[in-house]
């Protein structure tokens, strides 16, 4: 009980009981069935915060600088790291921005971290992936730009499930955070 209740608070209460046993297995060498952890969440009377899900809403065609093809086409396994990446952006409530600016800042860092030559950056059809700014970059960088068609949001699952758990289990719980804050729990997840 008390192993399951430190995995449930490192976690700032939002791991439910299949995340728990993983944790406990990776972090404390326990092998316990998810069934028995769950057994001692109830007993402990915690529970995960349920993740509110975003219903997709498709929206308006876009009319961009820059078209690129759909080359990604739901293959999102790789053969090696770095050879497939997707982008998004997420909102978060204190935000300062939401343009291209705030897009080529993130490719910038993202090349100098993991991001090389050929590697094939999917995104959806924001308006900042089609701006011609982005388009430079990208062609400097000799990466391989892919982008999904209208309505298609399987492609991007990945970054927008990664959002998700984001703003859940690091955020939700923290209603009222400086953007300092946020940018130091963001960091740290």
């Amino acid at each position: 009980m008390q192993l399951v209740q430190e995995a449930y608070l490192a976690n700032r209460r939002t791991y439910g009981y299949r995340r728990i046993q993983i944790w406990l297995e990776q972090q404390k060498v326990l092998t316990i069935n998810h069934k028995e952890v769950l057994r001692l969440m109830n007993k402990l009377g915690i529970h995960s915060v349920a993740r509110k899900r975003n219903p997709y809403r498709p929206t308006k065609e876009q009319h961009h600088l820059h078209h690129y093809p759909h080359l990604l086409q739901r293959h999102i396994q790789a053969e090696r790291p770095n050879q497939k990446r997707c982008t998004d952006i997420s909102y978060v409530h204190i935000s300062t921005r939401n343009d291209v600016a705030l897009v080529a800042a993130t490719l910038k860092q993202a090349r100098k971290k993991m991001i090389t030559a050929g590697t094939l950056l999917h995104s959806n059809q924001g308006h900042q992936y089609g701006s011609h700014s982005y388009y430079v970059l990208t062609k400097e960088y000799k990466l391989v730009h892919s982008m999904s068609r209208r309505a298609n949001c399987w492609d991007n699952a990945p970054i927008e499930n990664f959002f998700g758990h984001l703003k859940e289990e690091a955020l939700r719980q923290y209603p009222t955070l400086s953007f300092k804050e946020t940018k130091q729990i963001i960091d740290e997840s």
